[in-house]
């Protein structure tokens, strides 16, 4: 592919994938086919990491299908272009200088240095950081005193989705009997773990790259500069607000402790 268009055509096929792979029987509970606008609506969403779900994931989709949503949102996050150009890499595929650019504009890459290199940094920073989320996850869900899992199985894959679900800020969790990360309210290294990963995830490979290449905030291009500072500011603020709002709502913050 030599087009701009190549973006739209990965990420449709990629969906098209998702779609049939969840419509199938094997992915699902449910002992039968899934409906098609259900796979196609969780397809869309995985893909894009929008998060919006018309059945449980946890008691919906059986092991196969939380992986299948769970390789659909990795992709997704970190954008069709880097990983179509990281397998590339890996099977040592000449890559073309238009595929290059175009990789360059959607992941917000755009200084001017090779690419490849880039690319394999982006894959690696993002799996250096969703593994770190990993470990302190299983570490509160199988190792602590009071293990919320049962098994060390069941705790290492519940780990891993979540870890990967709040880096590529997708939304998704298959946590049973919890909306959310409800029940885990009062669990630090839970919210902890997962706050950071969102946030780092959130801010972008291009600001992610400049952090680890540059060192000093000073030589980070205008745009990352640009992203931490709102970035920060916004959080700051909207911490504010839902502290002070929020804090004699029973149903939100009203009896927790102050941290």
């Amino acid at each position: 592919f030599e087009s701009p268009l190549v973006l739209m055509y990965g990420f449709g096929s990629l969906i098209a994938l998702g779609t049939f792979l969840l419509w199938l029987p094997l992915f699902n509970n449910q002992d039968g086919f899934t409906p098609f606008l259900v796979a196609l609506f969780t397809a869309t969403s995985a893909v894009t990491t929008t998060g919006l779900i018309l059945e449980e994931s946890s008691t919906y989709w059986n092991k196969g299908g939380q992986v299948v949503l769970m390789a659909l949102f990795t992709i997704g996050g970190v954008g069709f272009m880097s990983t179509a150009t990281f397998l590339l890499v890996i099977i040592t595929q000449r890559i073309s200088l238009t595929n290059l650019l175009i990789m360059r504009e959607s992941t917000g890459l755009s200084q001017r240095a090779d690419m490849v290199r880039l690319t394999i940094q982006v894959v690696a920073i993002s799996l250096l950081i969703q593994v770190g989320g990993f470990l302190v996850l299983f570490w509160r869900f199988g190792f602590t005193n009071d293990p919320i899992f049962d098994t060390l199985g069941s705790a290492a894959w519940q780990a891993a989705f979540l870890s990967s679900s709040a880096f590529n800020n997708a939304g998704f969790n298959i946590l049973p009997n919890s909306v959310s990360l409800e029940q885990f309210r009062t669990e630090f290294w839970v919210l902890a773990s997962t706050a950071t990963m969102i946030l780092i995830g959130g801010i972008g490979y291009g600001v992610m790259v400049d952090v680890v290449r540059l060192k000093r905030f000073n030589r980070y291009r205008l745009d990352s500069r640009l992203v931490i500072l709102v970035s920060l500011a916004l959080w700051m603020l909207g911490t504010m607000v839902l502290l002070v709002f929020e804090q004699g709502n029973s149903a939100t913050l009203k009896g927790l402790p102050f941290g």
